[in-house]
């Protein structure tokens, strides 16, 4: 089965992330793109067993497993892209924003969106 996205998440819970990631995979499946969603614990199980064109994070830079999938990700040919919302970003702490634990400051993503208000302006 070809796989167009492959969403990794943290949880199903209703925060904002899962709502902004939500409205984006059933935006790409209206298109006709296959989508699949898993939990970002078992991530390389999920990357192995769907080899998706493009996988899909929430903040990847928040932690140090979503650091791992994306690099491995990455050095398998499939396109990152990753979601950041704006409560997470503030001037005075710019390099976290962009780094996090992400401590080799090496680019993992392919595609970074930033949505919210003050993005827009």
């Amino acid at each position: 089965m070809k796989v167009d996205v492959l969403l990794l998440e943290w949880s199903t819970d209703l925060t904002r992330d899962r709502l902004v990631a939500g409205l984006i995979v059933n935006y790409l499946k209206i298109k006709g793109c296959n989508v699949i969603e898993g939990p970002l614990q078992n991530g390389t199980y999920w990357i192995n067993k769907y080899r998706p064109t493009t996988l899909l994070l929430v903040n990847t830079i928040g932690a140090k497993t979503s650091i791992k999938l994306a690099t491995y990700a990455r050095e398998m040919g499939i396109t990152v892209v990753s979601l950041y919302g704006e409560g997470n970003f503030s001037e005075d702490r710019i390099e976290q924003f962009i780094w996090g634990h992400n401590k080799g400051q090496s680019v993992i993503d392919d595609y970074r969106l930033v949505w919210g208000e003050r993005a827009l302006n």
